[in-house]
């Protein structure tokens, strides 16, 4: 009997166990909900940048908690939702916010899987290389973005200049109504590396009429040519005078026109008669044609570039 009622015992722990486990949804493990977590939290990231790419307004604002904050690139960027939405208004209302996207992203969820923080690496259209980081909460099953940081990356070997350009150096600029204002992306320090040697062009901005510019090559370390260079309004067009020291300016002029290209032309000119510039993002294409026996067309690109002293 007594064996008989152990048996028993036995057998209905059993059945409630079996009962127990049948009732009660498995867990999953830490990895896998960790791993959902992440993809839910890179999946708003994604449509948040999305939002403001198509500038949709209400569904990039949707991504924001009601007492988030977005921190910008500038030090008096600070803003709650509501500041932030009254200065990104203007801009989605052309159409057009901005466009980011994370080339690279790590996302970490706490230990309750109700608060990720990540750090992100953006291409962006207009700030260059950029950082976004920040924090996101779950509210109502719900991930939204309670901070976003947005920073430029510098390099450690450039920060000395992007310190002097935050601090005391005064910014030069192009005059919106200048005469020669039209052409004022060429303004800036270009270079270019070729097998016979370095070429670099400065140019100042458009101001008081004239863009004030300088040409030098260098080979073997030793200046072997340089030319100052000058953009000036002449009746219904631009006038190019490229001067060699000692020499006297050679003028080519050019027509009003495209914003990211201009081409100087006369006959009564030496070498080259027609130049050619074009932008094409941090590139500056040079063309250079005319009458000569050899190398009657010449080609160069030159990079954006930043001068140090």
């Amino acid at each position: 009997m007594r064996s008989m009622r152990l048996v028993a015992l036995v057998l209905a722990a059993l059945t409630t166990a079996a009962c127990a486990e049948s009732s009660t949804p498995a867990k999953l493990p830490a990895g896998a909900a960790k791993s959902s977590s992440t993809t839910e939290v890179a999946a708003v990231l994604d449509d948040f940048h999305d939002a403001a790419a198509r500038a949709d307004e209400d569904r990039y604002f949707g991504h924001l908690d009601a007492d988030s904050v977005f921190l910008g690139t500038d030090a008096k960027e600070r803003w709650d939702k509501a500041a932030f939405q009254a200065y990104a208004h203007p801009h989605f209302a052309k159409g057009k916010a901005w466009t980011f996207r994370a080339a690279h992203r790590d996302v970490v969820i706490d230990r309750g899987g109700n608060i990720a923080w990540f750090d992100e690496s953006l291409a962006t259209e207009k700030l260059g290389p950029a950082r976004g980081s920040g924090v996101l909460v779950k509210r109502n099953g719900k991930w939204v973005i309670l901070q976003y940081n947005l920073t430029l990356t510098i390099p450690n070997e450039r920060f000395d200049v992007v310190k002097e350009a935050a601090e005391e150096a005064k910014v030069i600029g192009s005059t919106e109504n200048d005469p020669v204002a039209s052409i004022s992306w060429l303004a800036g320090a270009w270079v270019a590396d070729t097998p016979n040697g370095n070429i670099e062009e400065t140019w100042l901005p458009a101001q008081g009429g004239s863009m004030m510019g300088s040409r030098r090559e260098i080979r073997g370390g030793q200046t072997i040519k340089f030319e100052t260079l000058r953009i000036v309004q002449s009746g219904g067009a631009l006038l190019l005078s490229v001067q060699p020291p000692g020499g006297e300016p050679a003028n080519r002029s050019s027509p009003f026109g495209d914003s990211h290209t201009a081409t100087f032309t006369a006959t009564d000119v030496p070498w080259p008669q027609k130049i050619t510039y074009h932008l094409d993002g941090a590139r500056l294409f040079v063309r250079l044609e005319g009458e000569k026996d050899t190398d009657p067309v010449q080609l160069y690109t030159l990079q954006k570039a930043v001068i140090r002293r």
